[in-house]
């Protein structure tokens, strides 16, 4: 875990993933099929909430083609009555020898109801409706999805020291070896042990790395080989990162916001991995 205060450029770092033990990959075994139980029912959990919307959706559409269905046979009654009208003042003129007192009909008009536009308005603002519910609801799954995630991953939380032999000789370490200052910009995550550990690296997993990536204050990206831009609701303070080791795995999460960064899957461990962080160049 990374933790990055603002205030003082500095970084500490807590948690990581090595190679794993046979115990870890028993827990690991174990949380899998947790984590599997756990899936099933959050599936479960997000079809009965689509299911509550599509009888919502059915029944706001039975109820808007009977309120048109309505509209429509008040007009044909209003329409028979105007019909009928117009015949009985038929019939008294043809037997009149003079016309009597009629009725102005084109100032008449006969209530159709809804209008198209009327119903293309109330099915925006429906569909508006509907988009805040399914926004709503899925934001919220997602964060107790990720909040369960990361109460699962944090009983494997271990403390991580920075090795001084492969620090910048211009970095300010702490004693305790687990804090950096100074810097503004960081890449954080896992490397291999064969990775090449002094000059220019190639940040990919192609080169056995998977980082993610501050740079300029703001701008957050995964290095996967082309980088992959993220875009982040709050500025990053604490970064937890997860390694499942044999589902290749390697996961970041905000942990302030308890919120999923991005994910490195489907990739295929050889050796041992490590944690890895480098503050980068400072820009001005």
């Amino acid at each position: 875990m990374i933790r990055h205060s603002a205030g003082e450029n500095t970084y500490r770092c807590a948690a990581d993933d090595s190679g794993p033990s046979e115990e870890d990959k028993r827990d690991q075994t174990l949380s899998r099929a947790q984590q599997s139980r756990s899936t099933e029912k959050e599936k479960t959990d997000s079809v009965e909430v689509f299911t509550a919307l599509i009888r919502s959706i059915k029944r706001s559409q039975a109820e808007l083609l009977k309120l048109m269905e309505e509209k429509q046979k008040a007009a044909e009654r209003q329409a028979e009555g105007l019909i009928k009208e117009l015949e009985q003042e038929i019939t008294i003129y043809s037997s009149m020898c003079s016309p009597p007192h009629t009725k102005n009909w084109t100032e008449i008009s006969i209530n159709t109801g809804l209008s198209g536009d009327t119903v293309r308005t109330a099915l925006s603002q429906l569909q508006q409706t509907l988009n805040k519910r399914v926004t709503k609801t899925l934001n919220d799954k997602l964060k107790e999805i990720v909040s369960t995630e990361l109460k699962r991953i944090q009983q494997y939380a271990v403390d991580v020291t920075l090795d001084p032999d492969t620090a910048h000789p211009y970095l300010i370490l702490s004693a305790d070896g687990k804090q950096v200052k100074g810097k503004t910009d960081w890449d954080f995550g896992v490397a291999t042990e064969s990775i090449k550990r002094k000059g220019k690296i190639n940040p990919s997993p192609k080169y056995g790395l998977w980082t993610v990536a501050l740079r300029n204050e703001n701008q957050y990206k995964a290095r996967a080989g082309p980088a992959v831009p993220l875009t982040l609701r709050e500025k990053l303070e604490v970064v937890g990162m997860f390694v499942d080791y044999e589902e290749g795995l390697v996961s970041f999460y905000d942990v302030k916001s308890r919120s999923h960064i991005y994910s490195f899957t489907g990739q295929s461990f050889t050796e041992r991995l490590y944690p890895y962080l480098s503050p980068s160049l400072n820009e001005g």
